[in-house]
């Protein structure tokens, strides 16, 4: 679990932040008398900036007052704890828990708290905090953050401040290029100020697919992946790197970029590939920036990779929709053909080939999709069939028997 840093919110900021969280938390699903599912929220409100008299948070019905109490702090539990019992002008927390007398009191802190702690909390604020569960720690509240990514994306301070997604955009070759440290970074978010611009861009970003086509070589998904691109313009290949020699009529920067081991090992030791392996001893990878420019520009990425990228692309676990699609030949004589077309007429490279097609196949299960490439243009069809059906959130279902059974016809 990610370990969240409060340290740049200030008070206010960090209150609406566990506001968030807590009104997300105490949604109550409820099933009326016609049958119908709906949502009720116990919906928390805050003040504005200033002196809270002992409330941040509050909710109430008529019959039931909920009061929220919520302390950023950067030190330890017993510094908190001495902050609560200390009196000023003869006034500490507990006192104006009692003037408020609420029907429930919930503690939330950006200090780490054990079981002890809590109790000791219980028992200072009795009878007002009811159980365990009205208390919230910095492991709670990192529990509650990963629990829904959706307040995570909106508090942009948090989504900076998270050491894991920082190192993961400083590896990006245009950030490693600029004069930014992680250091800076850090000292500089405290002064951002998140504007409607910036929650339209991410909603651009999210609303992006990243589509993965995949198939070995001769089943033609490298045909498939051009013509989507050339027949939708918001469709955007990303082409990969390679160490392999260019084939004849293939054009630096449209099929690959050609470059020697030495250099795609230093793109490897930067951290800036989203993907990589080798393939019949050559190396194939893809670079991070072209992607996130062609995703923040809200473009649909098409990534034209094996197997082994397409695990390495899922585990990422990125925030925009991934399709992925296994392309099968339609039989055994057609990929031979194709394969043998190529600048492949070593009966050894065919061979291998060959053999290494029937160990590749086995890993169809591993795709959101598959598809028989009988005949190019409704093969087409089907992927623009699959991208409408992940859009509209809709099942686009295929014949997994038939599937299993053209499976068992290509391998043995």
């Amino acid at each position: 679990m990610v370990d969240y840093n409060f340290e740049n919110f200030d008070d206010y900021e960090f209150e609406i932040l566990c506001r968030e969280l807590l009104n997300e938390e105490n949604k109550i699903h409820i099933k009326s008398n016609h049958g119908l599912d709906y949502e009720h929220i116990l919906s928390f409100s805050n003040f504005k900036r200033g002196k809270d008299e002992g409330v941040d948070l509050y909710f109430e019905d008529g019959e039931t007052s909920v009061v929220g109490q919520v302390k950023l702090s950067r030190g330890k539990f017993s510094d908190l704890f001495y902050s609560l019992k200390r009196k000023v002008k003869g006034i500490n927390e507990l006192s104006k828990v009692k003037k408020l007398n609420p029907s429930k009191y919930i503690f939330m802190t950006s200090v780490p708290m054990s079981l002890a702690n809590k109790k000791k909390l219980i028992e200072y604020f009795s009878p007002f905090i009811i159980s365990l569960n009205d208390i919230y720690g910095r492991e709670d509240l990192n529990r509650l953050l990963s629990k829904y990514s959706r307040i995570e994306k909106k508090f942009v301070k948090l989504y900076f401040s998270n050491s894991v997604t920082l190192e993961r955009l400083l590896n990006n070759a245009t950030l490693t290029r600029s004069n930014f440290t992680v250091e800076e970074i850090k000292s500089q978010i405290k002064y951002f100020v998140q504007t409607k611009s910036f929650s339209k861009a991410l909603s651009i970003i999210e609303k992006s697919n990243v589509l993965i086509i995949k198939g070995l070589p001769g089943v033609g998904k490298t045909t498939l992946v051009k013509l989507l691109a050339e027949r939708n313009k918001n469709f955007k290949i990303s082409i990969s790197n390679t160490t392999r020699i260019p084939r004849k009529n293939e054009i630096e920067g449209k099929d690959y970029y050609f470059i020697n081991k030495e250099k795609f090992n230093d793109l490897i030791k930067t951290k800036s590939f989203y993907e990589y392996a080798r393939v019949f001893n050559n190396l194939y990878g893809t670079l991070k920036d072209p992607v996130i420019k062609n995703l923040s520009q809200g473009k649909d990425v098409l990534f034209d990779i094996d197997w082994q990228g397409s695990k390495q692309i899922k585990k990422l676990k990125l925030k925009n929709k991934l399709i992925s699609i296994f392309i099968l030949p339609p039989n055994i004589k057609t990929l031979r053909d194709r394969l043998s077309n190529r600048d492949m007429k070593d009966k050894l490279i065919l061979k291998e080939r060959m053999s290494q097609f029937k160990n590749d196949v086995l890993h169809w299960k591993e795709y959101d999709h598959v598809l028989i490439n009988n005949d190019l243009e409704k093969c087409y069809q089907a992927i623009m069939s699959i991208i409408d059906c992940e859009k509209k959130e809709k099942k686009f279902l295929f014949d997994q028997n038939k599937i299993k059974e053209k499976i068992s016809e290509l391998i043995n």
